[in-house]
């Protein structure tokens, strides 16, 4: 149960460096803000997933993937311009990635 939580906490960083890059490189945001923001919502994310890998092994589960997608999802475009269409769109590709790593845990 730990290796697998350990993997998919790699998988999961890898994809909130992603986003993190590009948040990071749009023009006058607060790189510190962003940075702690980003932070806790991978640990939030990271929280949801040790349930998830516990209902696995026959715990109860108060959550869900849909829940955990739209927590990430509000996370990450909250600092994406809405007509920044090429950056919402590599973000939606990260959400993708981070919904399908959901998916193979439950």
């Amino acid at each position: 149960m730990e290796r697998e939580y350990q993997d998919l906490k790699d998988r999961v960083g890898d994809i909130f460096c992603k986003v993190g890059n590009i948040i990071l490189t749009l023009p006058g945001v607060d790189k510190s803000k962003i940075t702690m923001n980003l932070k806790i919502i991978q640990a939030v994310v990271m929280r949801f997933i040790r349930m998830i890998i516990y209902k696995k092994h026959s715990g109860i589960l108060c959550t869900s993937p849909s829940e955990i997608i739209e927590y990430a999802t509000t996370g990450f475009l909250k600092y994406i311009p809405k007509d920044d269409f090429k950056d919402r769109e590599k973000i939606d590709k990260y959400l993708y990635e981070l919904q399908m790593l959901l998916k193979l845990n439950r």
